[in-house]
């Protein structure tokens, strides 16, 4: 199946998805060169209240978490980051096996990887990507869910950058577990501006990167992307919705990406960070949002 014949099919499923009400399609353009800065700190989970897992969260048994991995192929994993916070994740293998592309997705503020990522990972598998989703250590219930890493550690929250350790740790855990095929990194608000960052410290384990709305000002202040933008050297994808694009900080941002050669991309009736493919969140269509996006994906896979 060529690259071309596998999206249309992709795209296909998500058409499916829309009438199911899952996954939406949403009306969108590319313009080459512009970005909006995610509202860096605006949703930050700063509650401190512990965060407790619902019933039907709670540490199931080995039956039960036998069961839903075979009606999911999602497997909770768990490790350490350089720091020695324990984080918490969802690993989905690929038909494939460990050769396959790997994507690993990372929240936006004051969320997790369930609720964030519940419509989109069913897509990346459809294209035989293995996936890792984690909860990092900056995060909560917005959007839905429970943050387990957040709730593991008594509900305490710690600030954006301060999560990075986590996009290192989850990088390190996929190729330790014998995943060699090539790896893209994907961000969402407060943790695309990260991405961009490990984009730069880490070029020689990433095949490429997205960036949804990468936030930079305010709680981003000491690792906003802004600073090293014109040092990446692996294929990246900036994404902003139309809204955004009336800051002039983002404007500026997105000017910066383009100048260093970088893909953009702005979706007419998207909404902040990951959230533009998710149907239920978007006032319209997501199909040539995620048309952009995976044809992305296969152009960054096949060079490697």
């Amino acid at each position: 199946m060529t690259a071309t014949t596998r999206t249309t099919f992709i795209l296909s499923l998500v058409a499916l998805f829309v009438a199911a009400g899952t996954v939406g399609v949403l009306q969108s353009a590319v313009i080459s060169g512009e970005h909006v800065e995610a509202s860096a700190g605006r949703s930050a989970d700063r509650s401190g209240a512990p965060a407790r897992r619902p019933a039907d969260q709670q540490d199931a048994s080995p039956a039960a978490r036998t069961k839903e991995q075979k009606e999911t192929g999602r497997v909770e994993v768990t490790f350490t980051a350089a720091d020695g916070v324990q984080l918490y994740g969802d690993l989905y293998a690929s038909e494939r096996g460990k050769t396959a592309p790997a994507v690993i997705l990372f929240h936006q503020a004051g969320a997790n990887a369930r609720a964030e990522y519940a419509s989109i990972i069913p897509v990346l598998r459809a294209q035989g990507y293995a996936v890792l989703a984690i909860d990092q250590r900056s995060g909560g219930t917005r959007l839905g869910g429970t943050n387990r890493t957040v709730d593991h550690r008594g509900g305490r929250v710690t600030g954006y950058c301060d999560a990075y350790p986590d996009l290192e740790a989850a990088l390190h855990y996929l190729i330790a577990s014998g995943y060699t095929g090539p790896r893209v990194a994907w961000g969402s608000s407060y943790s695309a501006g990260l991405v961009v960052r490990l984009a730069v410290d880490h070029a020689r384990e990433l095949s490429g990167i997205l960036a949804f709305s990468p936030a930079a000002g305010g709680p981003m202040k000491d690792c906003s992307p802004d600073d090293v933008i014109d040092r990446i050297t692996i294929p990246a994808l900036i994404l902003r919705p139309a809204s955004e694009m009336k800051y002039e900080s983002v404007r500026k941002q997105l000017d910066a990406f383009r100048r260093a050669g970088l893909k953009t991309y702005v979706a007419k009736n998207g909404v902040h960070g990951s959230s533009m493919l998710n149907p239920k969140r978007v006032e319209g269509g997501v199909e040539e949002t995620w048309k952009v996006v995976l044809d992305f994906l296969a152009g960054v896979f096949q060079e490697r």
